[in-house]
């Protein structure tokens, strides 16, 4: 479908794209009488950068498979959209193109979302924590598309949403100076390994977005291929190395080491096989959103819905540990449940999370507030 109005769409080149362009012209005819001027839009498309794919990992929890994801992020004064899909690495390629000037066609009537739907796309029916999903052609992947209460800190939350869908390929996390360096950065060096994709900055009729195009692996469950590692290799839980003020950790003894990173400061398993919860200690700045959008943050990752202010209070527990105080919530869904904590500190905003299946939340409990509470800082 063409555009209709005479706004300009553009992506901005990013240095992690080598300054390669490709002009694409959208022209929009009207169909009336000859006095009427043809409408033109440009969208100016960075040309993704050679993506090479290494041999995927072998893993006890099924084969995992090369993919990549197409994912944008359009925050708006009161809710942030979630655009995302996810194909193999070939079709994703010949996805990027439509899929940007999809996002790119967004705007906002009386505070609704709408876009220039191609013709060969169909809308699927709603499903829980969706806005809506699309079909991309004709037995093509699904393009979902949610919204979130938009927090205080516009980085640390797409920081922390890209970091979620990193961590659903298999890719260690990002720094947030170097996403600040991907959308603003002068230098001609890499941002993110050859390997791994690229971020770039779109302007659309709604404002600007980020659109993120990775290719790693997920499992045939859609998980990352390193998910269910800790049953085939298990580890004795440690307690990583801690940089200059951060907090000591004591993990009961039947948690496993999880996966590590660059953010997160613990990471632990506890489960067997496929019925297994991770547990993170993540810090972020002390402008990381309020504990009200932090929450609902965490409650649609399990499909349920936001609270109030007078909700959370109502439901919110202290948990007092050595010179602190964490504000704690017990969200259970009925499959997944979270086990959220968050401490501040010195400035920072420390985030302690149980995520898994609701049995295992519910046998943890105890285990989680005890090891909140041994957090030593």
């Amino acid at each position: 479908m063409m555009y209709s109005s005479s706004e300009s769409i553009f992506i901005h080149k990013l240095p992690v794209l080598r300054r390669a362009t490709l002009l694409l012209l959208i022209a929009s005819l009207s169909g009336m009488s000859g006095c009427e001027q043809e409408s033109i839009h440009t969208y100016t498309a960075p040309k993704a950068k050679p993506i090479s794919m290494t041999p995927p990992m072998a893993s006890q929890g099924g084969p995992v498979e090369p993919t990549r994801m197409l994912a944008a992020i359009l925050r708006q004064p009161e809710n942030t959209w979630f655009f995302k899909l996810t194909a193999p690495p070939d079709i994703g390629a010949q996805l990027r193109e439509p899929f940007g000037t999809f996002v790119a066609s967004t705007r906002f009537e009386n505070g609704k979302p709408t876009w220039e739907i191609p013709d060969d796309w169909s809308e699927l029916p709603g499903k829980p924590m969706r806005f809506t999903t699309y079909q991309v052609g004709p037995g093509g992947p699904e393009l979902s598309i949610s919204m979130l209460p938009s927090p205080a800190d516009e980085v640390e939350g797409a920081v922390a949403n890209i970091n979620r869908w990193r961590g659903q390929l298999g890719l260690s996390d990002l720094e947030t100076d170097q996403y600040l360096k991907a959308l603003t950065g002068d230098e001609d060096g890499e941002i993110l390994p050859e390997d791994e994709g690229e971020i770039v900055s779109i302007t659309t009729p709604a404002g600007k977005a980020v659109l993120i195009d990775f290719v790693g692996e997920m499992s045939s469950g859609g998980g990352p291929p390193f998910a269910n590692m800790g049953a085939s290799r298990p580890q004795p839980p440690v307690t990583p190395p801690t940089a200059s003020g951060d907090p000591t950790f004591s993990p009961p003894d039947h948690w496993k080491q999880g996966e590590l990173s660059s953010m997160r400061r613990a990471a632990y398993v506890v489960g067997d096989g496929d019925n297994t919860a991770e547990i993170t200690v993540i810090p972020l700045s002390g402008q990381s959103g309020s504990l009200l959008d932090n929450v609902n943050r965490w409650r649609g990752q399990i499909m349920l819905p936001s609270w109030t202010e007078a909700e959370l209070s109502e439901q919110k527990i202290n948990l007092i540990g050595s010179g602190f105080t964490a504000d704690y919530v017990k969200l259970m869904g009925e499959e997944e449940a979270i086990l959220g904590a968050i401490i501040n500190r010195d400035g920072r905003n420390w985030f302690i999370k149980l995520k898994g299946p609701s049995s295992i939340a519910e046998e943890e409990m105890k285990h989680f507030e005890a090891f909140v509470k041994s957090i030593e800082f």
